[in-house]
């Protein structure tokens, strides 16, 4: 039985009353300490929900990295928790645990609930103040794959990344809403390690960092890894998902599961084209017994592992050229042995779905830009 208290999102840690009142009071300081750097990370939170604790709690960690590194970078937060107001702050080193400090560098007011719009606002604004030479973006809320936002369709019931009190992001939305490249992309949401969330986001970034299952409470380890942000060498990326999986594999009991994989997005048209050349329409795909990565139960869309999906449904050459393909695009992946109780036998780093014609989200997979430029399914 997986017990949802120890899902990521759903395990709040502190209790944040008031959140709105500790930004709106932060004093703009038209004089911010200028940081001569061509690098900018965002860390952008959509925590309208039941987050806000989370998000606090991050942005102390973020305060607290800052005290014992010499790296020279710009890390910006939008954090939204309410309904009204968004604000950017300015990281800034910071001891104090119960007491925020960075400076508020801008407030967005908003008008409609979880949007792409906004943040295409955020990062357009961020791009014209700071002016980057290199950009990095953390997107930090709820996710389930490439699962699209609940406007989409009512039922089933699906949390895309942001979700707002029933209103969420799909990927596609959340794609185009980004307005310049990044060196990486972290999601420190749930799941998004999905083969359909990284090829539709390959023009958008060089890597991505991400999990193929949930993500427990404490979301990423930022005060381990601050300084990497600063550099962005494939080392860098590397220490960032490595400090993730050892942050929870010293854990105890069910807090010991955690996966993530760190993914060159540049070699996965050569993963896409191989496919559609071996591609079938009239193929039965085989899903009994391949290895299942989505834990939760209720989880809208069913993801399996990579790797174990392919030796199960294509011949052995070809399964070992596929196979070859995706090592080539993975530069990085670990996991826990267990997931919540729930043993991993496979694990490639990537999932990949596979909706039957009945099944209500078939359509809008069909769509994506992974199964157009593969030819997955029909």
């Amino acid at each position: 039985m997986i017990l949802n208290k120890y899902k990521k999102r759903y395990l709040i840690t502190f209790l944040c009353v008031g959140i709105l009142q500790i930004f709106a009071s932060c004093k703009k300081d038209d004089k911010l300490l200028e940081i001569n750097s061509d690098i900018t990370t965002i860390i952008y939170m959509e925590a309208n929900n039941n987050l806000r604790g989370e998000a606090r709690k991050a942005i102390h960690e973020l305060e607290g990295g800052l005290l014992n590194t010499k790296a020279k970078s710009n890390i910006l937060v939008y954090i939204k928790d309410n309904d009204d107001i968004g604000y950017l702050l300015q990281i800034v080193a910071n001891a104090d645990p119960y007491r925020i400090v960075s400076d508020t560098i801008m407030s967005f007011p908003f008008y409609r609930k979880s949007d792409a719009n906004q943040i295409r606002e955020v990062l357009t604004y961020v791009d014209k103040r700071y002016n980057s030479e290199t950009y990095n973006l953390v997107l930090w809320s709820h996710g389930t794959a490439w699962s699209p936002g609940a406007d989409y369709l009512s039922p089933p019931k699906s949390k895309s990344f942001g979700e707002d009190r029933g209103q969420q992001i799909d990927i596609i939305a959340l794609k185009d809403a980004l307005p310049m490249h990044f060196n990486f992309i972290v999601f420190d949401a749930c799941s998004m390690a999905s083969i359909e969330v990284l090829y539709e986001f390959r023009d958008k970034a060089d890597f991505i960092i991400a999990s193929p299952t949930d993500i427990l409470s404490d979301g990423f380890p930022y005060k381990a890894f601050i300084s990497a942000l600063s550099y962005p060498d494939r080392n860098s990326l590397i220490r960032i998902a490595n400090s993730f999986f050892n942050y929870y594999d010293i854990q105890q009991g069910l807090y010991r599961s955690a996966s993530v994989s760190v993914t060159d997005l540049s070699k996965l048209s050569k993963l896409a084209s191989y496919l559609k050349l071996k591609s079938d329409h009239d193929r039965v795909y085989v899903t009994d017994g391949v290895q299942r990565l989505d834990f939760t139960p209720g989880f809208p869309v069913k993801l399996y592992d990579f790797s174990d999906f392919i030796t199960k449904n294509f011949k052995q050459e070809d399964a070992d050229a596929i196979r070859k393909l995706m090592d080539e695009a993975i530069l990085y992946k670990n996991n826990t042995k267990e997931f919540l109780g729930n043993k991993i036998y496979k694990f490639s780093g990537i999932t990949i779905s596979c909706p039957l014609p009945d099944d209500p989200f078939y359509t809008y997979y069909s769509e994506l830009s992974w199964n157009k430029d593969s030819f997955f399914l029909k």
